[in-house]
């Protein structure tokens, strides 16, 4: 029986390392769901943006307003991510 008790140990203790590391975002960034969302629609907006400019068609300014609202969101949540302190809130 001692073998198994130091086999779930180890379980528990794995598990609530990786449960500390995510509640602490003390994961690496190519880990953090943060991190790859933001750059997800970074690069979705920085897209469309450049598809405005070089359309060849006027484009009305209020077109730019989604994926520049895009870029301030990811910006803000890569923020919250990597430079914050302690949680909004608490």
């Amino acid at each position: 029986m001692p073998a198994v008790r130091e086999v779930v140990a180890e379980t528990v203790r794995r598990e609530l390392e990786a449960r500390e590391q995510h509640s602490t975002n003390s994961e690496p960034a190519y880990q953090s769901r943060v991190a790859q969302g933001s750059l997800a629609s970074i690069l979705g907006a920085m897209a469309l943006i450049a598809e405005l400019w070089t359309n060849g068609i006027p484009d009305a300014p209020t077109l730019y307003v989604a994926p520049v609202t895009i870029l301030v969101g990811a910006a803000w949540a890569l923020y919250g991510r990597f430079a914050a302190k302690k949680p909004f809130g608490a």
